[in-house]
């Protein structure tokens, strides 16, 4: 079984914990198994199409963001920040978002940083989440934001 990201992508971000469930859970222990069953839409027995390069989703978020980067670097004065201008959304890629320094106390909904992520970590880092592997796609000081997306649907590589 493998995730169908587009149904995935369709969640609210009021769904934020199910998303994270359903990204994370592995899906051959019998959790697993009973959340494909219960949420069959959200799997496929097909893996999905090619994953899409970073570097193309760092060019265009350098177009949209227009005068803010070049699109040579692809870099804006916070970096390549892929949440902004709807870079990710065009192509299905679904985010994890969390919260870290005083927004996520104030704020017990919003997920906090795991500690097994580094609060340094650079667009394009992979990092481990609940035992899956990710790409970090948003690290924001200014909003104490740092989003994951899926290993499987970029290719850091290219």
């Amino acid at each position: 079984m493998h995730r169908n990201w587009h149904v995935l992508c369709q969640f609210s971000a009021k769904n934020q914990l199910l998303v994270h469930l359903l990204a994370t859970v592995d899906l051959n222990t019998d959790i697993g198994k009973r959340l494909v069953k219960e949420f069959n839409e959200c799997f496929c027995s097909e893996p999905m199409a090619e994953p899409i390069p970073l570097s193309l989703l760092i060019r265009e978020h350098a177009r949209r963001a227009s005068g803010e980067c070049s699109e040579s670097d692809g870099q804006s004065a916070y970096g390549a920040l892929l949440t902004l201008y709807g870079v990710l959304d065009e192509y299905n890629i679904p985010c994890i978002y969390f919260w870290r320094g005083e927004r996520s106390k104030r704020e017990p909904n919003l997920l906090a940083l795991p500690s097994t992520i580094n609060v340094e970590s650079q667009t394009g880092d992979i990092v481990e989440f609940e035992g899956a592997k990710f790409v970090v796609v948003d690290n924001s000081d200014g909003i104490d934001e740092l989003a994951i997306s899926p290993l499987e649907l970029i290719d850091v590589n290219s």
